[in-house]
């Protein structure tokens, strides 16, 4: 199994509540530098794993990212990345549904209206390209701070 998978099991563990972070140190076949590093990077917050991966990929860049931020009213966004660009990636399956769509879309008006600037992108993108995400990301960042 790659770390990166590796990693997707266990945020996903994490947030159904079984396994603790502690019992990462515990693992007896994965080498030593690799636990170290799933203790570091896991993060229960995740909700997918397009999700992870994007989130790895984003901090292996060197961005500052958290994970879930809160918007108000008890919502949230996926990522706040550097405190300024609300980062959000969308499943299809999740986001297939219309009232979902239409959801989606008026969270991402208020971020822009109240707090500045928001981009989705797909579960392919995460996934299977997550260097263009950072690429994507680092660009809209670069934007924003020139204006």
């Amino acid at each position: 199994m790659s770390p990166l998978a590796q990693l997707v099991a266990i945020d996903h563990a994490l947030a159904l509540g079984a396994l603790r972070r502690s019992q990462i140190a515990d693992f007896t076949v994965t080498p030593l530098a690799r636990r170290r590093w799933l203790e570091c990077a896991a993060d229960p917050g995740a909700g997918s794993v397009p999700e992870t991966c994007a989130r790895v990929a984003m901090r292996a860049a060197g961005l500052h990212v958290v994970v879930q931020a809160p918007l108000g009213n008890g919502k949230r966004a996926d990522f706040l990345v550097e405190g300024i660009l609300y980062v959000e990636i969308d499943g299809k399956s999740y986001h297939s549904d219309p009232g979902q769509f239409t959801q989606d879309r008026r969270r991402d008006r208020g971020i822009v209206a109240e707090r500045g600037s928001v981009i989705r992108f797909a579960y392919a993108d995460a996934v299977y390209h997550p260097d263009r995400l950072v690429a994507d990301v680092v660009a809209c960042l670069e934007a924003i701070r020139a204006r």
